[in-house]
């Protein structure tokens, strides 16, 4: 991803999917609850990410302080490229074809994981990464960027915002559409409400090493001081 070639054929991969996932896989949803415009962020799960981590990528890569997104943009990468990876496998066991569609949509959102593991490794790891000049840039400086570590407001907002949206999908019915007699549903629904706690008890684990980890620099910071 360091690699601009790579990166923009990614990116312009996911600007695709973007936009041809909303209109063609969830445009009649978006229609149908025209009247419910402020649940349309909820939506399109898939492609809406996908878009995102076009920002996400360019964001990190101009190194900007943007921890609540880029938590809620690898949250959803990961989640909704999951979902997506165990609706596959289920739809196949449940007797439809293993089509050249359906396998590779099942391989882009395996890319969609990749993509959610990247961007939560460029939250927790500072790294050192090659400018647009093309001379090594130097890792973000500690608080600068949000290549720092989780923080955990930012994770339960995500948590929060991930929550309403199962609501939406499966108390409100604005679920992706799927045949239930291939697919069972409450497999679906149970996975992707698990999901949503098992990803946000990670990001905390993440959150509270993040903290650990500053404690004994700042104690050092502290004991130097007063040793001056």
């Amino acid at each position: 991803m360091e690699r601009w070639d790579i990166a923009w054929t990614i990116i312009a991969f996911n600007f695709a999917g973007f936009v041809v996932g909303t209109i063609f896989w969830y445009g009649g949803q978006l229609v149908g609850a025209a009247d419910q415009w402020y649940l349309w962020p909820f939506i399109p799960d898939c492609p809406l990410f996908a878009g995102l981590f076009v920002i996400a990528f360019l964001g990190l890569r101009k190194r900007r302080n943007w921890h609540l997104f880029y938590t809620i943009t690898a949250f959803g990468l990961i989640k909704y490229g999951v979902w997506t990876v165990t609706f596959s496998i289920a739809y196949w066991l449940g007797g439809a074809a293993v089509e050249p569609m359906s396998l590779a949509m099942c391989f882009t959102h395996v890319g969609m994981i990749l993509e959610g593991i990247y961007v939560a490794y460029r939250i927790i790891s500072p790294v050192t990464h090659t400018a647009d000049d093309g001379n090594e840039a130097p890792p973000p400086a500690r608080g600068s960027s949000a290549a720092w570590g989780f923080r955990k407001i930012d994770v339960l907002i995500a948590f929060a915002w991930f929550l309403l949206s199962d609501f939406v999908d499966y108390g409100l019915g604005h679920y992706p559409q799927f045949d239930p007699a291939l697919v069972p549903m409450p497999l679906i629904q149970w996975h992707t409400i698990a999901m949503t706690f098992a990803l946000a008890a990670v990001f905390l684990l993440l959150s509270s090493n993040r903290r650990a980890a500053a404690a004994p620099r700042s104690g050092t910071a502290s004991t130097t001081t007063s040793g001056a």
